[in-house]
């Protein structure tokens, strides 16, 4: 099983016309990097410290009605508010291995596709609104990762949001 992740830096938002309603820790950490094992901040007074964010991770995002109801900004903000989370999880559902007969998985059809990433909207707006971080993850159960396919999408939400994207190949 391949597994593709992207992880994005939301310091450079630059390109985006959202900004944060409040100071969360994307503000207090700045990107995170690795070092020496652990997470640490760009910003001056955690760059040498150890640093640990709590989060969620959503569902897939092809699932059924009752799942995808957490991708929207309402979701996103109450999880903020409700359980402090500082990044979330966002599991695209990339083809039709699950929920085939729904037809919402990003390589499902063109449909499909625009379905995602308008759930990928709604979560990175309300993410970049409250201050936290995303993980996108290209969610896929097959030996094919639709590398190609996973390399074009994340070209797109660099794009599209001005983010940092380290992109995470592996098996």
């Amino acid at each position: 099983m391949k597994k593709i992740l992207a992880i994005l830096g939301m310091a450079a938002v630059s390109a985006m016309a959202i900004s944060a309603s409040r100071v969360g820790p994307v503000s207090t950490y700045g990107e995170l990097k690795a070092n020496g094992g652990k997470l640490s901040g760009t910003c001056p007074d955690y760059s040498n410290q150890a640093v640990q964010v709590k989060g969620m991770s959503l569902f897939w995002s092809s699932g059924a009605d009752s799942s995808t109801v957490f991708y929207s900004e309402k979701a996103v903000n109450a999880m903020v508010k409700q359980m402090n989370i500082e990044v979330i999880r966002f599991a695209m559902g990339v083809t039709k291995e699950k929920f085939e007969d729904q037809g919402r998985g990003y390589l499902s059809s063109e449909q499909g596709a625009i379905l995602q990433k308008g759930y990928l909207k709604n979560v990175v707006n309300a993410a970049i609104d409250n201050d936290i971080y995303v993980i996108i993850d290209w969610h896929i159960e097959s030996s094919n990762g639709n590398t190609s396919e996973a390399v074009k999408f994340f070209e797109y939400a660099a794009q599209e949001y001005g983010f940092v994207v380290f992109l995470i190949v592996g098996s």
